[in-house]
């Protein structure tokens, strides 16, 4: 019954509604005569494969392929993708189509918060205007990217939960490895160095000049200036053995703590380093190096395991692939 109405209408409306059922069910019959299945459903949008019954489009396969462009040097994208690049990218984007599923059948949710949250640190550090106009550049609405996000949170929380949980990392695998590599248990000299990077010669002289002479302090001039990451961080960059940086950072190794040193330029710019300490080549327990073994062999084991799940879910799965040929349309995207 209608909420707030009289009953005779709604008596009305209900057999108003009956009469015309057998002149509805007629009409829509004429075209599906009773011995022949209803013709396919067909997709409106291009489409480039179907995983166990789900399309994947077109345009969401070219935005895709979008990301794969490199730019050139002048910041424009490259011309195109290469075919084995899109089989490449087709393969990863049909994987994660079978976690996502995968996903939701075991009923992985993440809440709109948990979206938001993820957004906006998407976004934050650009300027106003400019993330807008880096989607756009991608062909996405922020509602799209949301959407991209809800896929990929559910996949993480998939994998975390019913992949990764089952990957274990024993004492006796740690011990095992370090066995297997003792080079781990010595530690080359390392050195702790800021530095800053600036865009000219001149504009990095000026700026080690105000340091020496005590106008400022390197932190704060890696801070304002600094075009590299950890610039706002003072400019750190931690304990570093010299063949884990570029040839420019091997001066750091002949100074002392405290030391400033000349511009130094390199393919990334112009710098100037200050040496914080230096420390001698070391021998090491495996209680030193416990916790990174750890890391490393578990992110080993989340590799396989993941590697493992997606190909019994492959194996599984009924995938219909695009024809030959069929992808090159999306190589100039």
């Amino acid at each position: 019954m209608l909420a707030g109405a009289p009953l005779g209408m709604v008596s009305g409306v209900a057999m108003k509604w009956t009469s015309t059922l057998p002149v509805l069910w007629a009409f829509l019959s004429l075209g599906c005569p009773a011995n022949e299945p209803p013709p396919p459903l067909v997709p409106a949008r291009d489409v480039v494969a179907k995983v166990n019954g789900e399309w994947i489009y077109g345009d969401e396969f070219r935005r895709e392929a979008q990301r794969l462009q490199i730019d050139d040097p002048e910041g424009e994208p490259t011309a195109g993708v290469t075919a084995e690049q899109l089989d490449i990218l087709l393969t990863d984007v049909i994987n994660r189509r079978l976690l996502f599923q995968a996903a939701t059948d075991k009923s992985v949710l993440v809440s709109l918060n948990e979206i938001e949250a993820s957004y906006q640190r998407m976004r934050s550090g650009w300027e106003s205007g400019a993330f807008e106009k880096m989607l756009e550049g991608r062909g996405l609405t922020n509602s799209e990217l949301k959407q991209e996000l809800r896929q990929t949170l559910t996949v993480q929380r998939y994998l975390r939960d019913h992949v990764y949980s089952r990957v274990a990392v024993t004492d006796q695998k740690i011990f095992e490895f370090v066995e297997a590599h003792p080079e781990r248990l010595s530690e080359p000299e390392k050195a702790r160095v800021l530095q800053f990077v600036v865009a000219t010669e001149e504009e990095a002289k000026d700026l080690a000049r105000q340091i020496r002479r005590g106008k400022k302090s390197f932190e704060e001039v890696a801070m304002e200036h600094s075009k590299s990451p950890e610039g706002k961080s003072g400019g750190d960059l931690g304990f570093f053995a010299r063949e884990e940086m570029p040839e420019v950072f091997a001066r750091a190794f002949k100074m002392w703590p405290g030391q400033v040193s000349e511009v130094l330029e390199s393919d990334y710019g112009f710098h100037v380093i200050k040496l914080i300490e230096r420390r001698a080549e070391r021998e090491l327990e495996v209680l030193d190096i416990r916790d990174q073994v750890e890391t490393e062999l578990r992110r080993e084991g989340e590799r396989e395991a993941l590697t493992r799940a997606v190909a019994e879910l492959r194996e599984k799965a009924s995938i219909e692939m695009p024809k030959e040929n069929e992808l090159a349309k999306y190589q100039n995207p």
